[in-house]
């Protein structure tokens, strides 16, 4: 379990990590009322054995982010990152999920964040899958880390990857 302001709203959120179940998230509403914002939030996690959970900073935008570790025997053996974008401009929480690209067997479908996504918040705690076309980020390989960073005075993000080259993308402010 990790405790942190993931809306910078002055409240204790909490996320819960699970093994055999989903992931959660909850949203402090204040008077020791939470909301599961788990499924619009897009971080229930997949078949991982999650042995831990905090929450920081990791790209330095005073967001927090949540980075889940793994020590199951079974089933994927990496750690996974959900990035808390913020907003894009129209006041609601966005959020970038970038997972792994792990090998599974054939009768196993794929579960996670595959080439990356955005999920759009429409203010209405709420999140909408933006297209790789429409938002601009596909990254294909085993992402480890990312971060937000500033060129040309646009926004990008700059990707980490395992056994690859550092990859930039561009951040879409379309709405």
């Amino acid at each position: 379990m990790s405790a942190g302001d993931i809306n910078n709203d002055g409240l204790i959120d909490l996320f819960f990590t699970g093994n055999m179940v989903q992931n959660k998230l909850y949203l402090n509403k204040g008077n020791l009322k939470f909301e599961d914002i788990t499924e619009t939030a897009a971080v229930s996690g997949d078949s991982r054995w999650y042995t831990g959970v905090t929450m920081a900073d990791i790209n330095a935008d005073g967001l927090l982010d949540i980075y889940c570790s793994d020590g199951g025997k079974f089933g994927p053996k990496e750690n996974q990152l959900f990035i808390n974008k913020g907003n894009n401009g129209d006041g609601n929480l966005d959020i970038v999920v970038m997972a792994n690209l792990y090998s599974s067997e054939v009768e196993t479908p794929r579960n996670d964040a595959s080439n990356g996504l955005l999920l759009k918040g429409n203010g209405a705690r709420g999140f909408k899958a933006t297209r790789a076309l429409e938002s601009g980020l596909y990254a294909p390989g085993d992402v480890k880390d990312m971060a937000k960073i500033i060129v040309n005075g646009k926004e990008h993000l700059l990707l980490s990857k395992n056994s690859d080259y550092l990859q930039l993308i561009k951040v879409n402010k379309s709405k």
